[in-house]
């Protein structure tokens, strides 16, 4: 099954450890505009949101690619530099606005998964980032982290 990203809502602090993990692996650097990855706040108090790469599959994103610069990497979809122009063709036909552009560079910031190891799920200390597939998506406990998670205490995967 398809892994990805996914963020448990009730759980999130806000910290944004997670953005600049992201950073520092992605980008190269420190700061949100160099993360491939964004959480948005509600002003009000409801839930935070998670915009980032969903690994399409077609992705709109390759195909309005001219140079072919956006390969299947180890986990998912990833830029080769050395083929993009910068053009941001994949950027506009993104239909979740989930690819960024690097300050610096100019060229398309996209979460690639870091080749199957998130380094913002691995900052992620309160468990709230997630890389898992629908099922695990589904099945996780609301608002537990996983090393909370344990059915023989009444916490754990939702029972329907």
């Amino acid at each position: 099954m398809k892994k990805t990203l996914f963020l448990n809502s009730d759980i999130c602090t806000g910290c944004l450890s997670c953005q600049a993990a992201c950073a520092a692996e992605r980008g190269g650097g420190a700061g949100a505009a160099l993360s491939a990855l964004r959480i948005e706040f509600d002003p009000f108090g409801g839930p935070h949101s998670l915009t980032v790469c969903r690994q399409c599959d077609p992705a709109p994103c390759v195909k309005a690619c001219p140079t072919g610069a956006i390969v299947r990497g180890e986990a998912g979809w990833a830029v080769d530099f050395d083929l993009c122009t910068g053009c941001l063709a994949c950027r506009e036909a993104c239909p979740f606005s989930a690819i960024f552009v690097h300050p610096v560079s100019g060229k398309p910031l996209r979460c690639d998964l870091c080749g199957g190891e998130p380094a913002c799920v691995e900052t992620c200390g309160f468990g709230a980032l997630v890389y898992g597939d629908a099922e695990e998506k589904k099945n996780r406990g609301k608002g537990v982290p996983d090393f909370e998670q344990d059915p023989e205490l009444g916490r754990g995967p939702v029972k329907e």
